[in-house]
């Protein structure tokens, strides 16, 4: 699952996710803390390098780079590190390209073989950037779920490999699994993260959809229909969990979800609102997974 934040001040975003990885914790973390050896696992990491360990404090230098629309990003950040023994990973950017990047993962036993996977990342841009916020958005947004994905393939691959002997198990892994989806509120972890087969094959694109309002009124009035609330706008969430990202998108370009009720005079379905600051606090956002 993915929960996205977006605060009204700049390019200031909060992310948290989380995956679940058929392999025991130690086999998660073991690939997480080979530093040296991420970009072998993670797509657009090119460089990664300890710089300094001392004991359970590591400072790492990572660079990577992201193909947009005639442009390539290049990031570079230096990042302090702090273990705890196959339990969690917290890092804070001390020298790069953002204003602020901190966050953690975090690692819990599911049952004897599986593990749960978190995520969590807050971020902000300096003011006088060139990046857009949708730029950052889609870098981010469009990254997180694939690299999650490269940790599960990498660390799975591994154990398949290393059991190769005893590869008849009464749970076999099916490949065809897409690990990340939406799924609302403070359901349980495993939850959080089991997906529908609807959501697991590639949805051809709708023609027009990212341009023009009216192909978008149609697809939106259509899942409404199927999957929605008559006269509600359905939410991220919910868009998500049905494999329609694509609409998600589609609504954000062409104003935002409130704009878009507004013209197919729909009614949005918020939760009771949060308190001021709360989504601020990584812990509460990692509550809300």
């Amino acid at each position: 699952g993915m929960l996205w934040v977006k605060e009204r001040e700049g390019a200031h975003r909060c992310v948290v996710a989380s995956i679940t990885v058929k392999a025991p914790v130690r086999e998660v973390w073991n690939a997480l803390t080979a530093y040296e050896k991420l970009p072998e696992i993670i797509p657009n990491l090119a460089i990664s390098r300890i710089l300094l360990r001392d004991n359970n404090k590591v400072r790492i230098l990572q660079e990577g780079c992201k193909g947009l629309l005639y442009m390539v990003l290049h990031a570079r950040v230096v990042m302090d590190l702090r273990e705890k023994h196959e339990r969690e990973i917290s890092f804070e950017q001390v020298e790069g390209d953002f204003y602020s990047f901190k966050g953690k993962w975090r690692l819990g036993q599911l049952g004897d073989q599986h593990t749960l996977l978190k995520y969590m990342v807050e971020t902000k841009m300096h003011k006088d950037t060139f990046l857009s916020e949708s730029i950052l958005e889609e870098v981010i947004y469009e990254d997180l779920p694939s690299n999650l994905c490269a940790i599960r393939d990498y660390v799975e691959k591994a154990e398949a490999e290393r059991g190769n002997s005893t590869i008849h198990s009464d749970a076999p892994t099916n490949p065809d699994t897409v690990p990340l989806c939406y799924t609302e509120g403070r359901q349980s972890e495993q939850a959080s993260v089991h997906c529908s087969s609807s959501s697991t094959r590639q949805r051809p694109k709708v023609p027009g959809l990212q341009k023009d309002i009216e192909v978008l009124k149609s697809e939106l009035g259509s899942f409404i229909a199927k999957h929605g609330q008559n006269g509600f706008m359905p939410k991220r969430k919910h868009l998500r969990t049905h494999g329609r990202v694509d609409i998600e998108k589609a609504i954000t370009r062409m104003g935002g979800f409130r704009k878009i009720a507004t013209l197919m005079n729909l009614s949005l379905s918020y939760k009771n609102r949060k308190p001021r600051g709360y989504w601020d606090n990584l812990e509460n956002l990692e509550e809300e997974v």
